[in-house]
């Protein structure tokens, strides 16, 4: 697996481990409920306050922020900083 590849594979790996935060469930599992709350009543989107919103927010801030750092360590090392 490339750098970026398998940050992304670990960020989802760990994103399914259970959490006492989520009530004994995983980000990914939170999310993936709340996609299919919404798809339920499917032509009305979600509401502004919705918990659907946190959890989409909160799962692509983790992506990215995991995609990013491992970039930085993989070109790091590369480039012999560490």
């Amino acid at each position: 697996m490339t750098g970026g590849t398998s940050v992304t594979f670990y960020f989802f790996f760990f994103s399914c481990f259970q959490v006492s935060g989520f009530g004994g469930s995983s980000l990914f599992y939170e999310l993936n409920q709340s996609i299919a709350d919404q798809l339920a009543h499917f032509p009305t989107g979600p509401a502004g306050d919705d918990k659907f919103w946190i959890l989409l927010i909160t799962w692509h801030l983790g992506l990215f922020v995991s995609m990013t750092l491992g970039c930085i360590g993989v070109n790091g090392r590369k480039q012999g900083y560490w």
